[in-house]
């Protein structure tokens, strides 16, 4: 079958053109910003941007935030992580509450129904923990690119921000320390069951340890009987396990000459390949 080639696709900031709000795609102090030396955005963000998140109504909420983190040179990975989260969580979020547009956007309002699991009943305590820790962060970064800004701009840039969760609001919503305690007596329940066991547990892995080194000593000398030419292969040896020994285990050494001129391998290969051996050329 032949194999297809993939061409590899590469995009920058610039892609993003005519689909995220003008203002965004020219933000200030990011890489967007042409007059400025702000480090430009990896590829794989701009990738996870078109992929998922452009033609969404918090497109250029998100593709702003990706610019000031990578401005703020965060790691690729943390960025798109952010981006990822906040946009699945958006998705689940905006169709149960039928909201349409980020100006509908109250932190009050929609993050207490989806932390209560009211919404999106199948994610985890700790994907609804993340989603805060993402949120709370990012918010903060763009906070503070906003306050950086003169008045006329951060007037402008504005309507992109995602609000911030307020103090109050963020202690109802936290649930780290109760997390943390479940994953602390989890552990310990698993910790306790093992323990009983442990010494069986030692025992036997010391056993099955010590088997295989004894094996691989026979196997060793075993090898050392070969001839540099391979001519004596193949070849047989055994050895005795326990004392008094108990089991006789028996090994062939082989190479791929010796292999495929056994004659239990006969219907196993071609006879061409088998006259390859014979004559000493390279079954490469």
């Amino acid at each position: 079958m032949a194999r297809r080639n993939k061409e590899v696709q590469h995009v920058s900031w610039l892609d993003l053109e005519g689909k995220i709000a003008p203002e965004v795609f020219s933000a200030p102090k990011t890489g967007s910003d042409s007059y400025s030396e702000w480090p430009l955005m990896h590829e794989r963000i701009v990738q996870c941007l078109l992929r998922r998140v452009v033609g969404t109504p918090w497109a250029s909420h998100l593709a702003l935030m990706a610019a000031v983190l990578s401005a703020r040179r965060l790691d690729v990975q943390s960025v798109c992580l952010t981006i990822q989260h906040l946009h699945s969580r958006f998705s689940a979020i905006f169709t149960a509450v039928g909201i349409k547009t980020m100006g509908e956007w109250k932190n009050e309002l929609h993050l207490p129904p989806y932390f209560k699991g009211e919404i999106a009943p199948e994610d985890s305590q700790n994907t609804r923990q993340q989603f805060l820790l993402k949120y709370t962060s990012g918010t903060r970064h763009i906070q503070n690119w906003l306050d950086s800004l003169p008045a006329s701009e951060r007037q402008r840039y504005q309507q992109f921000t995602l609000p911030e969760v307020g103090s109050f609001l963020y202690e109802q919503l936290d649930k780290w320390k109760e997390i943390s305690q479940q994953q602390r007596e989890h552990r310990k329940a698993e910790t306790e069951a093992i323990v009983p066991h442990f010494a069986e547990l030692r025992a036997e892995s010391h056993f099955r340890y010590n088997r295989l080194t004894r094996l691989w000593h026979a196997y060793l000398q075993a090898s050392s009987q070969i001839l540099p030419d391979h001519s004596n292969l193949l070849l047989e040896f055994s050895y005795e396990e326990g004392n008094p020994p108990l089991e006789r285990f028996h090994f062939r050494l082989w190479d791929r000459r010796s292999f495929i001129l056994d004659p239990e391998q006969e219907t196993a290969y071609a006879p061409r390949t088998q006259k390859k051996p014979e004559r000493k050329t390279s079954l490469e």
